[in-house]
């Protein structure tokens, strides 16, 4: 299993696959995304602050989702395929809040949720040590935790079956779940897929009409208008396939929650800040 802590890398803040190439003078992103790719499981782990998800757990999701408009081998959204997770702590409410915008995030973007796929542990309400910290005892606060050991064990098995399950059967049908599906629309509105001057595949810009004839705007991270750098800057490219990921397991904070996976799991762990 693999896993890196976000607070410890200079990841730019912004929705390009780099930032580098839009004013940041470094960007670690590039170099993670990598890593995360290589897991079948993503295990988003963080903290509760003010009641919600720190801004480095956000940042995480933000720079997943400049990905979205890439594609894998069977020309669905990059993330068809993998399973998504969450591990949340802290010293006040809102594990299910926080676990829940998570969640949400991953599935939008084509991560599958499995049945119970959050775990975490809070403390007393107010200052006090965080899960894990050693006691004058030579304990640590949280590992003994009931309820915490039996909902991680529960979501831990169940995103390694989900995987296993999507693994044996080559992801999800691509009948229509690739980019070019939908409700037929005219031509002069539909997104079309195409190869741009550097022979990575993308789509065309324009209003797109989802199932149902629902009129959706285009989104960033899915091909459609998104902030610019600076007058006429250009876009990211969209639509780059990539090959489907290996075994493995992604979050941001409680690596020790995490029992040994059964059978040959490996993966990735990305952690925000778990203080």
């Amino acid at each position: 299993m693999d896993q890196f802590r976000a607070v410890d890398h200079p990841i730019a803040t912004g929705l390009y696959p780099d930032m580098r190439e839009h004013g940041w003078p470094e960007d670690a992103w590039p170099d993670l995304f990598g890593r995360v790719l290589a897991a079948d499981v993503l295990v988003i782990a963080g903290p509760v602050w003010l009641g919600d998800n720190s801004s480095e757990t956000k940042k995480v999701i933000e720079r997943l989702y400049a990905h979205s408009g890439e594609l894998n081998d069977k020309g669905q959204w990059l993330y068809y395929g993998r399973v998504g997770g969450s591990l949340i702590t802290g010293n006040e409410d809102g594990i299910k809040h926080c676990a829940s915008n998570v969640l949400y995030s991953l599935q939008h973007i084509g991560y599958s949720v499995p049945p119970q796929a959050d775990a975490g542990w809070i403390g007393e309400a107010g200052p006090g040590p965080s899960y894990g910290d050693e006691l004058e005892d030579g304990t640590r606060v949280g590992l003994g935790n009931e309820f915490t050991n039996r909902n991680t064990t529960f979501m831990t098995w169940n995103v390694m079956h989900l995987a296993r399950l999507l693994k044996t059967a080559g992801g999800f049908p691509d009948h229509a779940t690739s980019a070019g599906s939908g409700t037929p629309v005219p031509a002069s509105t539909r997104r079309t897929r195409s190869t741009g001057p550097d022979g990575r595949r993308r789509r065309s810009d324009g209003p797109h009409l989802g199932g149902g004839g629902q009129s959706r705007r285009p989104r960033p991270g899915r091909g459609g208008d998104r902030p610019q750098a600076g007058p006429g800057a250009p876009r990211r490219p969209a639509g780059r396939r990539h090959p489907p990921a290996a075994a493995g397991l992604i979050g941001p904070a409680l690596p020790d929650l995490l029992p040994a996976p059964p059978g040959p799991a490996g993966g990735t762990v990305v952690l925000s800040d778990p203080t």
